[in-house]
């Protein structure tokens, strides 16, 4: 999936479930982490796409954290859900990711190939299903999203 896209669908998701801006923007920088951390490094979609590196993470050093500082824990954890977003988002296309081994097979539920036209269609599902589910929760009202800006600005 191209960066843009893993953007908007992990904003769309996250504030779908969480409701809140913040986060979701969060998240929309750390879902593309695993392609930034690679370039140069590793190959794509081996090491950085491997699940058990994000879960590991989440497991351990995110409690961590949050001893430290509320701030800290809420930036790095959603850095981190952005990534294991990320993840989720290129399991659906035809490449797939490496579920048991970073080097090993890539498993992929093959609904998109990057930079096609299905890469669209999958993504504005995706867009459309969250917003769908934040519209039903309240989220797109005026009044809340008016109140979730002022506090962003304040």
């Amino acid at each position: 999936m191209k960066w843009h896209n893993h953007k908007l669908c992990t904003v769309c998701v996250m504030f779908a479930v969480t409701g809140r801006l913040l986060p979701a923007f969060i998240a929309g920088l750390g879902s593309i982490l695993p392609d930034v951390l690679e370039v140069g490094l590793v190959r794509h979609r081996t090491l950085t796409h491997w699940p058990f590196v994000y879960a590991a993470l989440i497991l351990t050093i995110v409690p961590a954290i949050k001893l430290v500082s509320w701030w800290a824990w809420l930036i790095v954890g959603c850095l981190l859900i952005g990534c294991i977003l990320h993840l989720a988002e290129d399991g659906l296309s035809k490449g797939g990711i490496p579920l048991f081994n970073p080097a090993g097979k890539k498993y992929g539920l093959g609904w998109y190939i990057t930079g096609t036209i299905t890469e669209t269609f999958v993504t504005a599902g995706i867009v459309l299903v969250a917003l769908y589910i934040a519209g039903q929760r309240g989220f797109l009202s005026t009044d809340f999203l008016a109140e979730e800006i002022r506090w962003l600005l304040s």
